[in-house]
């Protein structure tokens, strides 16, 4: 489940946009761009896995310089064959549609923020196609619940907007371990996220 906090500060945020205690302390955002990902393991490279991406966000003051942030997203990540890939590859595109929750400790230095943390994951469904066309779906057994490690940075080009990229891969593994296998599969999955805030 998404954690307590992080439900209640998206809600201050829905609800207040921006609330105020002597100085700024909560600000809330929209958010919305583009994920590029892959799989490592599947032997498909490159982050040519488009998919729109977008949600909320609510960012909490703790010094002039250090902010506290967490955010609810949609979020598509998964892998696509491209001509330069393995012909060995089982697969021909995997899709996983996700919400996130990261929550990520910010430094602030002029227009400029960059950030750290971690982001729970849950998948919410998944499509996998095989390399001839196939429909490998009920076949392929993913973990539903996904903590990945994230950093980021964001540059603030007016009072209202700024441009973020982050890079995020996941720690938990995507397959759960076989029956006959020693371990599991290795499956982690990366992506780059290109994404617009707006403050409210």
């Amino acid at each position: 489940m998404i954690p307590r906090f992080t439900t209640l500060l998206l809600v201050a945020a829905l609800l207040a946009g921006q609330a105020t205690l002597g100085a700024q302390t909560f600000t809330g955002m929209l958010v919305a761009g583009v994920n590029l990902s892959q799989i490592d393991g599947d032997k498909l490279a490159g982050f040519n896995k488009p998919g729109l991406t977008g949600g909320v966000r609510v960012s909490a003051r703790l010094t002039d310089r250090w902010h506290l942030s967490t955010e609810m997203l949609y979020s598509p990540q998964g892998a696509n064959q491209v001509a330069r890939d393995d012909i060995s590859s089982p697969y021909s595109k995997i899709r996983l549609n996700l919400v996130e929750a990261p929550v990520m400790i910010h430094f602030n230095d002029w227009k400029i923020q960059a950030g750290a943390g971690l982001s729970y994951g849950r998948i919410i469904n998944t499509e996998v196609i095989g390399a001839t066309g196939e429909d490998l779906t009920a076949l392929e057994d993913y973990r539903t619940d996904i903590v990945s490690i994230v950093f980021g940075g964001t540059y603030y080009f007016s009072e209202k907007m700024g441009f973020n990229i982050n890079w995020s891969r996941h720690l938990t593994n995507l397959k759960k371990k076989q029956e006959n296998e020693e371990k599991a599969t290795f499956f982690v999955g990366r992506t780059l996220a290109l994404r617009l805030y707006y403050i409210l």
